[in-house]
């Protein structure tokens, strides 16, 4: 799916403007998932691989609730977990220790979900966890890493474009990917969301800068979305004419288009906002997520 990911996303209209190209960096190998997600080899308690997931929008990690018995895992207190779709009341509980890369924590605390609305994986990893770290995913290849946050200095390839994010205040908010783009020429907000399949914008967007309908190979204008825990709502089927952050630009990027709860979470929901799912972040070569010097950098 990695290899393909490019091809699928121009064959609807999306493409990258940018003066250069370039090789991209990788990493060890890990693997892809069936909805397009990159995943890691995370070791729980000293037993695995687990595969897990990168969810760089999670307030907290998530393992699915039939890993918590074989793995002895110990109840903790619940939890308002706040999911694309809803906040709900979640179990949580705590390994003794988590490795994962150049991540290592002890007694981490995950919430307990499900693994049908984790799309069969055995876990989430939240940003929350990588403080000082930082994260490559080479999206040709299919691979992505957990290394140590880099020192400042130039990037290593001349093809890099470094974009610099931030992170709103509370708790479970610290290390999530904020970025100023642009649509249209209309400042936006966006969400860096490596577990979302789909990059999603909500209505106040659209109703700022417009949009044009897409629809479905069977003439749908409207696709499901799945929350972590199961839950799905639809969404509406749209393209967006011209989006942009930092030096980089996209034209004619498809997105879904719904109030869901997590814009409000955010204090974004009567703003211009989005989240960057895989299907746009993949038009890259690469993507590093540093966490210990506040940036992006961009391999096209």
């Amino acid at each position: 799916m990695g290899l393909d990911r490019r091809a699928v996303l121009l064959g609807v209209g999306a493409s990258l403007t940018l003066g250069h190209g370039g090789r991209a960096a990788v990493g060890a190998e890990t693997g892809v998932d069936r909805m397009g997600r990159m995943t890691l080899q995370l070791f729980l308690n000293e037993r695995g691989p687990f595969r897990f997931a990168l969810d760089s929008a999670a307030s907290m990690s998530m393992i699915a609730d039939d890993l918590i018995q074989p793995l002895g895992l110990q109840r903790d207190a619940d939890i308002m977990l706040h999911t694309l779709l809803s906040g709900e009341r979640a179990p949580t509980v705590r390994a003794e220790r988590l490795r994962c890369g150049a991540l290592h924590q002890t007694r981490p605390r995950m919430a307990v979900g499900s693994r049908v609305g984790m799309a069969g994986l055995d876990g989430l990893l939240s940003a929350v966890e990588l403080d000082r770290k930082r994260v490559l995913i080479a999206f040709r290849g299919d691979r992505m890493t957990i290394g140590r946050s880099r020192a400042r200095g130039r990037s290593m390839f001349a093809t890099d474009q470094t974009v610099p994010f931030r992170s709103p205040e509370g708790v479970g908010f610290h290390n999530l990917v904020m970025l100023d783009a642009a649509v249209s020429g209309r400042p936006v907000t966006a969400i860096v969301d490596t577990g979302a399949q789909s990059s999603i914008v909500n209505t106040a967007l659209i109703d700022t800068v417009g949009g044009l309908p897409a629809f479905g190979r069977d003439g749908s204008r409207t696709r499901p979305v799945q929350s972590a825990t199961g839950e799905t709502a639809e969404a509406r089927m749209m393209v967006v004419r011209n989006l942009n952050f930092g030096p980089l630009s996209l034209e004619r990027a498809p997105v879904l288009v719904g109030d869901f709860h997590t814009f409000g979470v955010w204090g974004l929901g009567q703003a211009p906002a989005m989240l960057l799912g895989v299907d746009l972040l993949g038009v890259f070569r690469s993507l590093a997520i540093d966490f210990g010097r506040r940036d992006l950098t961009f391999e096209v």
